[in-house]
């Protein structure tokens, strides 16, 4: 489920290539949505991670808070200004 939810967010920040080579377009909106469902993942999981786990989902959320700040802050994001 992490895997899934990240590469989701990854495709909204527009960081994965399609099979023919060529950027996904990126989508705020849609990379937002994605950071925050991993959000509530990492609430209703808190108390029953490993060490690894929790790590691995904090590492994760870091990253790609920090990816959409920089594409938000420097794309004119208009109302995707914030994080929620």
């Amino acid at each position: 489920l992490l895997n899934l939810l990240t590469m989701q967010a990854l495709g909204g920040l527009g960081l994965l290539q399609m099979p023919n080579g060529e950027r996904v377009p990126p989508n705020l909106e849609v990379a937002k949505h994605f950071i925050d469902m991993l959000q509530v993942l990492e609430d209703k999981t808190k108390g029953n991670l490993n060490a690894e786990e929790k790590k691995f989902l904090d590492t994760t959320l870091y990253e790609l808070r920090v990816q959409f700040v920089q594409r938000a802050g420097g794309a004119g994001a208009g109302p995707m200004g914030g994080m929620g």
